[in-house]
């Protein structure tokens, strides 16, 4: 009676111990994933990245918008509220691509982006490369409002 008691004990915690570290496993997953790909799954400031009907149509087009950013850049930070409404109000797809990110990398390499606060405004067959944010000439960051408009136009 004894050993099968023991046996029992043990099985028990092997399964308490599984059911423990699945879910340790699954959360270091995620935040891992996240970490690679640039995605937010604990924050509400996240891009969207979502693909609509409408937006596949205007990427076939090639009628679209990439915003460059890095989470640690003060020029994309101070830029971000306005790209983000911009990018609400308008017909055109926008795209957000984290620098540091994978899939980022290969866009900056693509593009060419020489600062994280780029925008690349593709259109038809013509391409434009701006920076959203810079200093200006007293040295003070500043968001290109022009910039921004004329991108989401």
């Amino acid at each position: 009676m004894g050993y099968r008691l023991n046996r029992y004990v043990c099985v028990r915690k092997d399964v308490f111990l599984a059911l423990v570290m699945l879910p340790v496993t699954l959360i270091v997953s995620l935040v891992l994933f996240q970490k690679r790909e640039g995605i937010s799954f604990f924050s509400d400031q996240y891009y969207r990245s979502q693909l609509t009907a409408k937006e596949a149509k205007n990427v076939i087009n090639k009628n679209y918008n990439i915003v460059f950013y890095k989470k640690s850049c003060p020029y994309c930070k101070i830029a971000k509220k306005e790209i983000l409404e911009k990018s609400k109000g308008s017909d055109i797809t926008t795209f957000f691509a984290d620098v540091e990110t994978v899939s980022g990398k290969e866009l900056v390499r693509k593009y060419r982006i020489s600062k994280a606060p780029s925008i690349v405004a593709v259109r038809g067959d013509n391409l434009k490369v701006n920076l959203y944010a810079k200093d200006d000439e007293d040295g003070r960051m500043i968001v290109e409002k022009k910039v921004i408009k004329d991108s989401f136009r």
